[in-house]
């Protein structure tokens, strides 16, 4: 820690470091994140402030992160006024214009960043609520990004805000010793965002946006083929094994793959931030042949990469009498192969690990490294099949043509499976069903938060604190976050399938990806998500399509949704089917169409 910033912390902590003589103490964390956790040689100091900590487990492990030369391209900001505000005055989803209480401002493209603000909805707080602002599209790595508060920021007594007083003090070139950085920083901020046109400002403040994709970029660049695999059971309906309805044989085993987690817990980091290799390990694989290969021609079948939801495996999905997701019928009728790994970290064998960092949010590597190691694992399987021979294991017929390979992923798999599709450039077209981004942001709201979250409370009672470590959690996140490889996505045959009211994953930040990587909104749709343009289908390249469950209106405040089943529903229907299809069919793959007449998909409205 500089001394720069160790007689800060002192100063602001009442302890036995300089009076501050020279200006208003700024309180510890009053924002974050912010310029002050930059240390002078431009990496993240978060030990620079001692981020909260979880009562009587294990430190927040900020040293894992001290590499990064910025913060998430999704990044939380997360601001604590100490004064009660109206959250009527604060700009919400459709409140994304050039005016507003609330902006962010990207410094170096002079332009402004769609976002909303909410307060911090936890119920029981009985401290003054933070004040929460959220990207709504990516930001753009190697930028300053400022955030500014103006005087239509009302508190919640109906009165416009006053400059808040530590940052007015820094505007008149006033600051406690030890501080004095500050002064610079802050109008410098000021200044900058003046010249954009933005005069009335009471708190201002930037931070710079990093690209933290180099660990994912090294893992997969040092990936090799996978050349062994072997089979634990093999299943076959023609010989009277237990397999679904619709499933002729169902393999499942293991692929010899590399792992890059010390002790199959986290990263070994290096000095630059980068895991090492830990050697081969077996992962996890099943094979799914559906009766339709019964007679198809040898070489024929394309190839379907599947990714399961959150918790789950394959086999929920492709093991279970009645397909309830729908997904033994879509294979059937692509007459496709479906292979498949785990998603580590957040797979039913992981489900631990959630308990674990719930009960100790120090240990979020433990769960955030795993999704790393996921795409790892799955971009391996992808070579197995193309390269390493999988498809001539003679206990799969030959029926497979290992040159069309696509993907198909719902709800985890819809989010990993985006960043899967633009880090390893190794599929022709995806599918993200149900799928969204900004792992920081989307958990909170979703309704399978709220067991973990009664666990979280225990050893971080505070709900200022714990939105400080939400929002520093994204950092973690972001070694295989989705959202910072949309300029990857951008332009490619991926396809997302939103549900309206989804209470698993946020509309929200399935739009703002959607947002990131300029998809095109398939029309008629349920809703006009601001900064996306509508088009009739045919489409291609990135699109986003909307499906109506009709189900009631989630709350739209970060709090644990109510289940609705809206996450769950559409994947069953006909015109969804349909357009899973058509846009993965073999011969032309990448194209959106739209099966259900002139009106959006919807529960009334199916496409049967």
């Amino acid at each position: 820690m500089s001394s720069l910033f160790a007689l800060l912390v002192v100063a602001c902590q009442g302890g036995e470091g300089p009076q501050a003589t020279g200006g208003i103490v700024r309180p510890p964390l009053a924002t974050f994140p912010s310029r002050i956790l930059v240390d002078d040689d431009g990496f993240i100091d978060l030990g620079a402030v001692e981020l909260p900590q979880p009562k009587g487990g294990t430190p927040v492990p900020v040293e894992r992160v001290s590499h990064r030369r910025g913060f998430s391209p999704v990044q939380s900001v997360v601001i604590d006024l100490g004064v009660s505000l109206d959250p009527a005055s604060l700009p919400g989803f459709d409140a994304l214009g050039e005016s507003g209480s609330v902006q962010l401002w990207d410094l170096d493209a002079g332009e402004r960043i769609p976002a909303f603000a909410e307060l911090d909805a936890f119920p029981d707080n009985l401290e003054v609520p933070t004040l929460l602002v959220r990207p709504l599209a990516p930001m753009t790595p190697g930028h300053e990004v400022a955030v500014v508060l103006t005087s239509e920021v009302l508190t919640s007594d109906g009165v416009a805000l006053e400059p808040v007083d530590w940052w007015a003090d820094r505007l008149a070139g006033n600051a406690p010793a030890g501080a004095e950085a500050e002064i610079d920083q802050a109008q410098d901020t000021h200044d900058r965002l003046v010249a954009l046109g933005v005069d009335d400002q009471v708190l201002s403040f930037s931070f710079p946006i990093d690209d933290p994709r180099a660990p994912l970029k090294m893992m997969l660049s040092d990936l090799e083929t996978p050349s062994a695999w072997e089979w634990e059971a093999i299943r076959v309906d023609d010989e009277g094994d237990a397999v679904p309805e619709g499933i002729w044989k169902r393999l499942e085993g293991s692929f010899s793959g590399q792992s890059w987690l010390e002790d199959d817990v986290q990263f070994a980091l290096d000095a630059e931030g980068l895991p090492q290799s830990q050697g081969d390990i077996d992962v996890d694989l099943w094979v799914y042949m559906p009766d339709a290969l019964k007679e198809a021609e040898p070489g024929t079948a394309p190839v379907w990469l599947f990714g399961h939801g959150i918790f789950a495996d394959a086999d929920e999905y492709l093991n279970q009498d009645g397909d309830p997701s729908g997904v033994i019928d879509l294979a059937n009728r692509a007459g496709a192969l479906v292979v498949a790994t785990e998603w580590r970290g957040l797979t039913a064998d992981d489900r631990l690990v959630g308990v674990e960092v719930g009960n100790d949010f120090g240990l979020i590597p433990t769960l955030t490294d795993k999704l790393a190691q996921g795409v790892a694992n799955n971009a391996a399987l992808v070579k197995l099949v193309t390269e390493g021979g999988l498809l001539d294991d003679p206990d799969l017929e030959g029926v497979a043509d290992g040159s069309r390979v696509f993907y198909y992923g719902i709800s985890l798999g819809g989010i990993q499976g985006a960043t899967l599709f633009a880090s390893s450039g190794l599929l022709e077209a995806g599918v993200f069903h149900v799928g969204g981004s900004s792992w920081s942001i989307m958990l909170e709201r979703s309704s399978q938060w709220s067991v973990f979250e009664t666990l979280v409370l225990y050893g971080v009672p505070s709900a200022r604190d714990r939105q400080l470590l939400y929002a520093a959690s994204q950092l973690f996140w972001d070694v295989s976050e989705s959202a910072t490889w949309t300029d990857e996505l951008r332009d490619q045959p991926v396809l997302w399938q939103e549900a309206i009211h989804d209470e698993q994953v946020a509309n929200l930040t399935t739009e703002s990806l959607a947002r990131g990587v300029g998809a095109t909104l398939l029309s008629p749709s349920a809703t006009t998500p601001w900064g996306l343009e509508s088009g009739e289908a045919p489409l291609s390249g990135p699109v986003l399509a909307q499906f109506d469950p009709l189900t009631e209106v989630v709350h739209l405040t970060n709090r644990p949704s109510e289940v609705t089943g809206a996450h769950d529903a559409p994947r069953g229907w006909e015109g969804t089917k349909l357009q899973t299809l058509r846009f993965l069919d073999p011969d032309d793959p990448g194209v959106v169409e739209h099966f259900c007449g002139g009106a959006v998909c919807a529960a009334d409205n199916d496409g049967s």
